[in-house]
């Protein structure tokens, strides 16, 4: 059951519609995670910003960062964003070892950090509302 409606499209504010139209741009739908955040648009804007800087730039192939995301998705045991993107809670010294001997930058490393902190936070807030997955 979810806790807070999200906002949809026609109900939405001027300005959070323009955000959005570039949320469905980038995932060609608006997630009711965004559609949530709609509630304080200030939040949404940040929130989707950062979305755009870790999932669609960098260096890293979003495929890497999708698959990131389910890991600590699973790790975390959020339902959503499992199914929205199909253990780690941190990372320790033989890992970036481990990713440094693999070729990985620190720019690399970080970003994939950023990934997993993005969808830490986004697990313990849709825990916290309880946002259903719309069926596809």
């Amino acid at each position: 059951m979810t806790r807070i409606k999200p906002i949809e499209k026609e109900d939405a504010s001027d300005d959070v519609r323009i955000i959005y139209k570039e949320i469905e741009a980038g995932f060609g739908m608006v997630p009711n995670l965004f559609k949530t955040y709609a509630h304080f648009p200030a939040l949404l804007r940040v929130n989707w910003d950062k979305t755009k800087a870790l999932m669609m730039g960098g260096e890293l192939s979003r495929e890497l960062k999708e698959s990131i995301a389910v890991v600590v998705s699973s790790a975390n045991s959020c339902n959503y964003c499992v199914a929205a993107t199909l253990t780690p809670h941190k990372i320790t010294d033989s890992e970036t070892t481990e990713l440094r001997s693999l070729g990985l930058t620190d720019s690399q490393i970080v970003e994939i950090l950023g990934v997993m902190e993005l969808f830490t936070g986004y697990n313990k807030f849709l825990d916290a509302v309880e946002i259903d997955f719309p069926e596809v």
